[in-house]
């Protein structure tokens, strides 16, 4: 919990910042400030992101190699599950690197190598989308699918 010093008293930032909302409403500036910084500082106590702000309906406009290179970020951030709905978009518009990295999202062969969104791999996810690629034309999907095959033999 945030605490302030206003005028000798200690309050916290959801006071302060429900004292503020009430001002802004009675002062009717409500609607020019709307969805400006001070009002998602005022709702969220801190300064919103330019990558939590970009939603997905924006992403989802934007061309495939795009979409997978956000994903990627996303991967890198952490933000996994985020990274998994883009790819899944990018791999219904047809990409295919983006059906691949689906697919070692659940493939026990790259399981610890590859970061997940999944509690546990899925051997036959892994092969769907990894067949998915490979009818999109990405030739290490095949690969990876033998690795699979392999993995799955040796068990």
């Amino acid at each position: 919990m945030v605490l302030l010093l206003v005028g000798g008293f200690s309050v916290n930032k959801v006071m302060v910042a429900g004292v503020a909302l009430i001002i802004l409403i009675g002062a009717g500036a409500v609607g020019a400030v709307y969805g400006s910084d001070i009002v998602n500082w005022l709702r969220f106590g801190e300064k919103s992101s330019a990558r939590q702000e970009k939603s997905l309906e924006t992403i989802a406009t934007l061309p495939v190699s795009e979409m997978y290179a956000e994903a990627q970020d996303r991967i890198a951030a952490g933000e996994l599950n985020m990274a998994l709905v883009i790819l899944e978009g990018a791999a219904q518009r047809d990409h295919a690197r983006s059906a691949t990295a689906i697919g070692e999202m659940y493939d026990p062969a790259r399981w610890g190598e590859i970061p997940s969104p999944f509690t546990k791999p899925d051997p036959i996810e892994a092969r769907r989308w990894y067949a998915k690629a490979t009818e999109l034309g990405d030739p290490r999907a095949a690969e990876l699918m033998a690795s699979l095959s392999a993995w799955e033999e040796a068990q």
